[in-house]
């Protein structure tokens, strides 16, 4: 080629280096524009999809209504990605053609030097075949080229991101809290648009509720017998009501038709004589602010993990005084940032991890704030021990004094301070009626107590020791 004229192999060499340079370009454009551009948005969306699909958040998602917020949060980071995507495309195609363009310049170019050659007849139709095939050939074995070394380009950016995560500090400042377990995903912002689902009237939580359960049943889908039975229960305006039983004994379930998670198999649940399927089903969840044991927290800041809103409609002073009230007061004057310190290092390195006992009461703020006018605890304290359990029990009541207020839990810490005691078993109420009265009947209800109390004054007498 070199023989026939060095312009030739100087163009072919340049288009070689341009398209390299080009294949560099674009890998840097889409490393820049998708995989850091939308980094955060891809993410968002994988952590949303799963906490979707995860059980564990079933309760928390349809008691404070947040399905239409989270789909239509995936739905702004589906077209984000997208819009990204389609600018993406049309950065590459413009690549792409300048390439194209290229190689059709140099062929015109090889073409039309060989065919003037045969016109002059320094070459025969011979040579020019020949030269054809070689120059074809030369030009073909530098596009292989510059596809490998365009796929090599890409890995060797693909490696350089996995390096520097690697080289990264991602120490956590905050191991020491040694916290019983870390959500498996989190997602942020996906409250943004809670405004389009929430314009509804507010219950009055000074108003008088009555919530009763007339012959109610429930039996669990392929299941054979029957969680809970015949139950006949009520829960007075402002009564502080302790469900309490061994595991199995119904409790939860009892929990899951109150807050119309499940329907009755059998009878009716009356709000104030009306059964309550008559009432929108996100109107009457607005009655109830729910404390679960499986404590579900998000990748958010603390207040907004206690409010469930936005920044904008998050009233902080509000959420500090309840995350305060909580007993979180110590935790949160350690943190450089206070309420605005996120959970989680998913979506911010600043986040931090709480310890199984500060979740669930970060959970009781949750609850405070929400300011319904019925609470219910599902054995939120399961983490903490039976002592620190009866003292966190006894700092709720004090915080929730004047609500319709449900204890559940297999230890009997709440019950003291309850107006009534509800002992359940095998699915079935089976003795109802004042802590005093439940102990003089000498029943399930007292053969209980009288273990666990021998069990709390042995463990306050083995504190006493130590202390001494």
């Amino acid at each position: 080629m070199a023989f026939l004229n060095p312009i030739i192999s100087i163009i072919i060499i340049a288009v070689f280096v341009v398209k390299i340079r080009l294949d560099r370009e674009v890998t840097e454009y889409e490393k820049t524009l998708l995989w850091e551009g939308t980094a955060k948005e891809r993410n968002e969306y994988e952590i949303i999809i799963q906490q979707l699909s995860n059980y564990g958040y079933g309760k928390d998602i349809r008691l404070y209504r947040l399905q239409s917020p989270m789909l239509e949060r995936l739905g702004v980071l589906r077209k984000h990605v997208f819009n990204k995507n389609c600018e993406f495309q049309n950065k590459w195609m413009k690549f792409l053609l300048v390439g194209n363009v290229m190689e059709l310049v140099e062929e015109v170019l090889t073409y039309g030097w060989l065919i003037y050659l045969v016109y002059i007849h320094r070459i025969t139709i011979g040579d020019f075949t020949l030269y054809l095939g070689s120059i074809h050939s030369a030009i073909s074995s530098l596009s292989i080229l510059s596809e490998k070394v365009a796929g090599f380009i890409r890995c060797n950016a693909e490696i350089k991101v996995y390096r520097e995560f690697m080289a990264d500090d991602i120490s956590n400042p905050y191991d020491e809290a040694e916290p019983k377990h870390t959500l498996e995903y989190d997602y942020k912002n996906y409250l943004e648009t809670m405004h389009k689902v929430g314009q509804l009237k507010e219950w009055d939580v000074n108003a008088k509720y009555e919530i009763k359960f007339e012959n109610v049943s429930y039996m669990y889908s392929g299941a054979d017998r029957y969680a809970l039975r015949n139950l006949n229960i009520t829960m007075n305006p402002g009564e502080k009501l302790a469900i309490v039983g061994l595991n199995g004994a119904g409790k939860s379930t009892f929990v899951k038709l109150l807050c119309r998670l499940y329907e009755p198999t059998e009878g009716r649940i009356l709000l104030n004589g009306k059964d309550i399927k008559e009432y929108d089903i996100d109107e009457y969840r607005k009655l109830i602010a729910p404390v679960f044991q499986d404590e579900e927290t998000y990748a958010y800041s603390l207040a907004q993990n206690v409010s469930l809103k936005t920044k904008e409609k998050t009233d902080y002073k509000k959420a500090e005084d309840k995350i305060r009230e909580a007993d979180l007061g110590d935790k949160l004057d350690e943190l450089p940032n206070g309420i605005n310190t996120p959970l989680y290092k998913y979506l911010s390195s600043d986040g931090i991890d709480l310890s199984g006992g500060q979740k669930a009461k970060l959970m009781l703020a949750r609850a405070l704030y929400k300011n319904a006018p019925v609470i219910i605890l599902d054995e939120p304290t399961a983490a903490l021990d039976a002592l620190a359990e009866e003292k966190s029990y006894l700092n709720f009541n004090r915080m929730a004094a004047g609500r319709t207020t449900v204890y559940i839990s297999h230890r009997l810490s709440s019950t003291r301070f309850c107006d009534k005691v509800a002992m359940f078993d095998n699915g079935s109420l089976i003795e109802y009626g004042t802590h005093e009265e439940l102990l003089e009947k000498k029943g399930k209800y007292s053969e209980i107590f009288e273990v666990q109390a021998q069990y709390y004054k042995e463990h306050k007498e083995e504190e006493g020791m130590k202390n001494e």
